[in-house]
């Protein structure tokens, strides 16, 4: 059984990688008002986390820091919240930044997929509509011919075809097909895109180690975002540097390269591609 990831997981440890993330005990004196003792120790007055959001361990329900007092831990929120029990101090970006990260993360990575069609005696047009993972041309790699004979399964390339693109759904119109149809499928080679997590305990089979690196990365292009290129890149340069990096080596990992069509080897293919290098050093 094939290993899965939480967004949870995701979000806290994405998050602590790039220490954006901190966890503590909070005591509540008021609805508004909560000490964290270990958070004094973190930050010091000049450093205070203004710019910060707290919620409950495991939540994202968060609210914002108005007001931190470095020498006893206290914090002081926009508005009531939990005051007591584990608390998560998140930096610059709220748990559901967080979480939109991981969304986009997930639309970026990729594993390989295999659709079958089942040949029909003089037919060369073929939808794809059934296999609803399929949405655009530039997901499919590949189209092969199977055969399954006594026991033996053998494939090759499809000498020709085209895909068709319509509203309700891709298709595939073969210029010529084999002499020998006995036992045949078409196969489709493409990219299948993970799907986005709607809860905290939604898990994808996304390997762990490429989402929490694809979603590091879009985390920092958000903070460039909003804290602008200059400040962003005097506080997170190395950390965008390594993860990006990561990234490169986790893709080297874990995605698949197919081998293209060699009549299509040249056309574009689906993304959206994570970019490298994409910040001005």
């Amino acid at each position: 059984m094939a290993e899965t990831i939480t967004r949870q997981k995701t979000r806290e440890e994405s998050s602590s990688d790039l220490k954006l993330r901190f966890r503590g005990l909070g005591t509540g004196s008021s609805e508004i008002h909560i000490t964290v003792v270990e958070f004094s120790d973190l930050f010091s007055e000049a450093m205070a986390p203004l710019a910060s959001y707290l919620a409950p361990s495991a939540s994202v329900d968060f609210r914002r820091v108005v007001q931190f007092n470095a020498d006893t831990g206290q914090i002081e929120l926009n508005r009531a919240s939990v005051a007591n029990g584990a608390v998560d101090l998140y930096l610059i970006l709220t748990p559901v930044d967080w979480n939109e990260c991981t969304d986009r993360a997930l639309a970026t990575v990729y594993y390989v997929d295999r659709a079958e069609v089942v040949y029909v005696a003089g037919q060369s047009l073929y939808s794809l509509a059934a296999e609803t993972w399929l949405q655009k041309e530039q997901q499919i790699e590949n189209v092969l011919f199977n055969w399954l004979s006594s026991g033996w399964t053998s494939e090759k390339d499809a000498p020709s075809y085209d895909i068709i693109e319509e509203a309700n759904g891709l298709s595939i119109l073969f210029g010529a097909l084999p002499e020998s149809t006995t036992g045949l499928k078409m196969i489709v080679e493409a990219r299948r895109f993970y799907a986005a997590l709607a809860l905290d305990s939604d898990a994808t089979k996304c390997p762990g180690a490429l989402i929490k690196a694809a979603t590091k990365v879009e985390a920092l292009r958000r903070v460039w975002s909003i804290m602008g290129e200059k400040d962003a890149k005097a506080m997170f340069e190395r950390e965008m540097r390594q993860s990006e990096d990561e990234l490169l080596d986790q893709k080297k990992r874990f995605v698949q390269q197919i081998r293209p069509h060699p009549l299509h080897a040249d056309r574009q293919q689906a993304g959206p591609e994570l970019p490298m290098a994409h910040y001005r050093w």
